[in-house]
């Protein structure tokens, strides 16, 4: 079995010359032609009242928000770093207990 060049290089255990690799030219790509300017319009502001359960949702997910990056990371941090000062860790409990109440 007759082995071509990169097989053959690869058995012998050299090194490929990189020498004659050719690289094929880059097709040119045409831009696309600009949008017309009549058919931009700029956005229109639509200032409609919030519904009763949109006003819930939003409220939700603000509380939640809070919660979860604040009131979360203080119960979690506060009673690790009190713990170093003392051994009862009911302390640094209540006090976070306390805070977020």
């Amino acid at each position: 079995m007759k082995l071509g060049r990169p097989e053959r290089i690869a058995a012998e255990g050299r090194r490929p010359d990189l020498n004659h690799i050719t690289i094929p030219p880059t097709r040119h790509v045409r831009p696309l032609p600009p949008l017309p300017p009549s058919s931009y319009s700029p956005p229109v502001k639509v200032d409609m009242p919030l519904s009763e359960y949109e006003k819930n949702v939003r409220t939700h997910a603000l509380l939640v928000g809070i919660a979860f990056l604040v009131i979360l990371p203080i119960g979690a941090l506060v009673p690790r770093y009190l713990r170093t000062f003392t051994n009862r860790s009911v302390y640094s409990w209540t006090l976070t207990r306390e805070m977020t109440n």
